[in-house]
């Protein structure tokens, strides 16, 4: 009796290298994109919990040291401050405002989307591998139609 020779089935290892090079991707994003977005995450719960609007203080309205304080040459707000003394603001939303005041300061954006940047790095994460998984299984199912198969 013969020995039969183990038969490579191609379309089982490709899906197990598939599984260990996504696995390997996956990691990789977390560990590159872990510090940005913690950080961001950090930096966007300080702005929500105090966020402070810069105005000029010769547009200042209400009582110094009650309603606003006054440092770096600007009357500083609280939002809900901000939006009582200035009732025409009322209908914006927070992240607008302080965005606004903050630009004609001539602040930088202290907003930050920690969501967006998950979002971003999980696209990147998944998307790659399934993009490889889809262009090996094309492939395999291309390949496959030049096999030669016995009649039945």
């Amino acid at each position: 009796m013969l020995a039969q020779k183990p038969v490579m089935s191609v379309r089982r290892g490709f899906l197990r290298l598939w599984i260990v090079a996504s696995c390997v991707v996956v990691l990789a994003v977390v560990l590159i994109s872990y510090r940005d977005i913690r950080q961001q995450f950090e930096v966007g719960y300080v702005n929500l919990d105090d966020s402070m609007v810069p105005v000029p203080c010769t547009k200042a309205r209400g009582l110094a040291f009650t309603d606003y304080s006054q440092a770096e040459g600007f009357c500083w707000y609280k939002l809900e401050n901000l939006k009582r003394l200035y009732p025409e603001l009322k209908d914006f939303n927070d992240t607008d405002l302080s965005s606004r005041f903050d630009e004609r300061a001539g602040w930088p954006a202290r907003h930050v989307d920690p969501w967006g940047a998950v979002r971003d790095s999980a696209e990147v994460g998944l998307g790659i591998p399934a993009a490889i998984f889809v262009l090996g299984y094309v492939l395999i199912w291309a390949f496959a139609g030049f096999t030669s198969h016995p009649p039945r």
